[in-house]
């Protein structure tokens, strides 16, 4: 093989290498400007199961007993109207430990332990403050991060359910030194709460055209761990 022949060849493989490099660089410019346009369809999303799954928590007002046990079949047809919510946002992909599956366990766990307490929420906003580092992470998959404003009206102290996990209030009612511990009544008080969370490393898919959550990576209190205002 002749020094030509071999130079021919080696500036052919560096041309088909350039070649790839320039179609790489092309494709990943697309990409990245295709999923530009998916970061505000992203935050759309999670506004909406925002004030989806505030909802969850709020019995209809004939169904709150203060001082009483709602009916089971009042609680049992809220819940199921709370798990359709929540198939709307989350995936049940078994692949991310299911976000779909673990919500559902929480809601279930929060409507019958409140129902057990004669507690209720009677008012439940959830605001999205901030979304923060919106990556694309594969083929129709993203990883976020977002804050959360939750305010809550409550009769006596109940769990409530802030999009990834459920967060039980009797730990402010104990840390409350105006409340008697001790007591038996049920408590009939109403009661105020601010609560700020970040909501961190949130898995995303694309399915069949509509963002869902597949996995919660974590939160975290922001700030103040939350104020109990009587009202």
């Amino acid at each position: 093989m002749t020094l030509r022949v071999v130079l021919r060849k080696i500036n052919r493989g560096i041309i088909l290498a350039v070649l790839l490099v320039i179609g790489l660089s092309i494709y990943l410019t697309i990409d990245n400007a295709r999923f530009s346009s998916e970061k505000a369809a992203i935050q759309s999303f999670l506004e909406d199961y925002a004030k989806a799954a505030a909802q969850i928590n709020v019995l209809p007002k004939e169904a709150q007993k203060p001082g009483q046990q709602p009916s089971e079949e009042a609680v049992q047809k809220h819940l199921d109207e709370g798990k359709k919510v929540l198939t709307r946002y989350l995936t049940s992909v078994s692949d991310y430990n299911s976000a779909w599956d673990n919500a559902i366990r929480d809601i279930t766990s929060a409507a019958f332990q409140n129902a057990e307490r004669c507690a209720y929420v009677t008012d439940c906003s959830i605001e999205i403050k901030t979304v923060k580092n919106i990556t694309k992470n594969g083929p129709s998959h993203a990883l976020a991060d977002f804050a959360i404003h939750v305010k809550l009206k409550t009769i006596g102290s109940p769990i409530y359910f802030f999009m990834c996990s459920i967060d039980d209030l009797q730990w402010q009612r104990e840390g409350n030194p105006d409340i008697d511990r001790g007591s038996t009544e049920i408590d009939t008080s109403t009661y105020t709460y601010d609560f700020d969370f970040i909501l961190s490393n949130i898995q995303l898919v694309k399915e069949k055209g509509q963002w869902k959550i597949a996995k919660f990576g974590g939160y975290s209190y922001e700030g103040d761990p939350g104020r109990m205002v009587l009202y």
